[in-house]
Formats: structure tokens, sequence, C-alpha cells
């Protein structure tokens, strides 16, 4: 396509839910921060390497016979805070540490980014928005 040379009303949709297929064999639970895999497919997030984290589960899956499908939503969320996250990494990119643990690329392996810090709370936990992942 050639770049615009007038308005367009360009659609928008928020973005905020996906529904992607599970690995097979793998259980997500509701809560759990998600990640696709090399094959596009749903996974649990882990600190490993070629995940992109896509957001939290809405309703645990168990796709141990296959062909089910995980709903994501996106946004901030609370996640555990490994101990190695302050106020002073406002603004940063949390990294994925295991499916409800965030990090710092300082600690983790991969560096699979979880989104950015918003709030960190020492009862609730570290305020991540996955929609920066």
């Amino acid at each position: 396509m050639a770049a615009l040379t007038q308005e367009r009303n360009t659609p928008f949709s928020f973005g905020e839910s996906l529904l992607i297929p599970a690995k097979a064999a793998e259980v997500i639970f509701a809560g759990a921060l998600v990640a696709r895999d090399a094959n596009g497919e749903a996974v649990n997030a882990a600190d490993t390497a070629d995940l992109k984290v896509l957001g939290r589960c809405e309703e645990t899956v168990d796709n141990t016979n296959d062909g089910k499908s995980v709903k994501i939503k996106r946004g901030p969320f609370w996640f555990d805070n490994d101990g190695n996250i302050t106020n002073a990494h406002l603004g940063l990119n949390a990294t994925v540490l295991d499916n409800q643990t965030v990090s710092l690329a300082s600690v983790t392996t991969n560096d699979v980014v979880a989104g950015k810090i918003l709030a960190v709370d020492p009862a609730l936990g570290v305020l991540v928005d996955t929609r920066f992942a």
C-alpha cells in the first residue's frame, strides 16, 4: 500500500484479550503469567529462551488431551516479587522467573520480559503491565 494522501478512519481495538491455542499436554492455571513459544502456542511463562509474554490466564486450561485454547487478558496485574524489585525499578522491565514471579534481567537467565514495572508493594508484589512485554 502507498502512504496516506488524505485522512483515514483507522479501526481501533483495545487488544486486551487473546485466545491462543495451548501447547499439547500443558496445564495453565487461572492467574498464571502466560507466554507463547516459538510455535505460537500458549505455555506457562518461565525463564526459558524464545518465550514472549502475552498476559494473564483467565481460566484454568488442562490441555492434556490437546485441542484447547487459553483465554488471556493483557494489562496491569500484581505478580510475586522475587525480592529484587524495588521502587527504584519503576518504569523498567520486569523479567519472568516463573508463571507467578517476576524479577530483573540481572537475575534471570533468558530475560523474558513480563512487562513494565508500575508499582511495588510489600504485600501485593509487583504491578506489571503485560501490554509492554
